[in-house]
């Protein structure tokens, strides 16, 4: 870990002294996550669903919008998913064969909320296994070894994490057995190599993206291997100086769901909850003439669409793209600050101080809410 600390100085992650203590509480994060996983988590036979890329643990870009849970399983057992969906709109349930960081990128389809068939109350039960039983059914194959579950909230002011419960069928209600010092050296051991692979492999992952794209341009949204299989993503790498911005023009297409976020270079980390970094198809208010337009600034243009660079001159915008019929196409220009007024149409939407501060606190009570 001392030797991962000093990797975070080399020159292929960003050198400011302000992303010098982001990479450093980065690593943290990640240390924190990676003992979890590997130490905690780490039992196939008596799975404990672990909630994962939170505020402070973040790795491999995630989602604003989304709650992530994950476990270790088996293809030798059968498990079983349930509780309750009452609110929530869209989940994406799958397996896969290991982390994309760790060499691995199959992922099986994603059981979604229609398929989950919830009661009216919102109870929901999904068995997952090789094996096919009756009702919902996930089907494991023999390399698959993590069962992941993305919980969409892009109502942030009415929705809140759902219960979720996984469980081994056939052994419920029983212990499992206490672990001996070499099994936990062993699960040390893995943790170690799953820290250090998460923190260079998106680095690297982010620094080839981003040479695929000219500044302040948009890259059209696909599949990426490894990510959700009926997930499209896009990015738009941005360079600013103090007083530009970029605007980011689009239609308001309908779908089950689409985001911008922007995140920081060489972590992927973003504060989505102390700065209005992320923006999606709920929270997006399009112009009279029906498109939206996206103001990416350094400070608040008291434009209802801005998002805030936190200060980082550099960056990815990530825009994520579920069930829509078409893929737009998205727009690009850096303008000066000032002459946001003459580039914009008439009767784009606005936000006050106070309106601003508001929004704000409800991400901030939204991120109170979550595991």
């Amino acid at each position: 870990m001392a030797a991962l600390g000093d990797r975070l100085f080399a020159a292929d992650f960003p050198a400011g002294e302000a992303d010098r203590v982001r990479l450093q509480r980065h690593l943290i994060g990640v240390i924190i996550e990676g003992l979890q996983w590997q130490v905690d988590h780490a039992d196939a036979a008596h799975p404990v669903l672990m909630a994962s890329n939170g505020r402070f643990q973040q790795w491999g870009g995630p989602n604003a919008d989304n709650l992530y849970y994950r476990a270790h399983v088996d293809s030798r057992f059968q498990y079983r998913l349930s509780g309750n969906l009452a609110g929530i709109d869209h989940v994406a349930v799958s397996l896969a064969t290991g982390d994309m960081h760790m060499a691995a990128f199959e992922t099986s389809r994603n059981v979604d909320v229609p398929e989950l068939a919830p009661a009216e109350d919102g109870n929901f039960a999904l068995s997952i296994g090789r094996e096919e039983v009756p009702g919902p059914w996930l089907q494991m194959a023999t390399d698959h070894r993590i069962l992941t579950v993305r919980v969409y909230i892009d109502d942030w002011t009415n929705q809140k994490p759902p219960e979720l419960f996984l469980e081994r069928v056939g052994r419920e209600g029983s212990a499992p057995p206490e672990i001996d010092d070499a099994e936990l050296a062993r699960r040390i051991t893995r943790a170690g190599d799953w820290i250090e692979a998460n923190v260079v492999y998106w680095n690297a992952w982010l620094n080839q993206r981003l040479a695929l794209i000219p500044n302040n341009a948009s890259l059209p949204a696909a599949r990426v291997a490894g990510g959700s299989d009926d997930l499209f993503y896009g990015g738009i790498a941005y360079a600013l100086e103090p007083g530009e911005a970029l605007v980011i023009e689009g239609p308001m297409v309908s779908g089950r769901y689409w985001a911008f976020q922007r995140s920081a270079l060489g972590s992927f980390d973003t504060n989505y909850v102390d700065h209005v970094t992320s923006l999606n198809h709920r929270q997006i208010r399009p112009g009279r003439d029906g498109r939206f337009r996206l103001v990416v600034a350094h400070d608040d243009p008291g434009l209802a669409n801005w998002l805030d660079t936190e200060g980082q001159p550099e960056g990815l915008i990530t825009h994520r793209w579920i069930g829509v019929a078409e893929r737009p196409q998205i727009d690009t220009v850096k303008v000066r600050l000032v002459d946001l007024d003459e580039v914009l149409p008439q009767g784009e939407p606005r936000i006050t101080p106070e309106g601003r501060r508001k929004e704000v606190a409800l991400r901030q009570r939204q991120a109170a809410w979550r595991p």
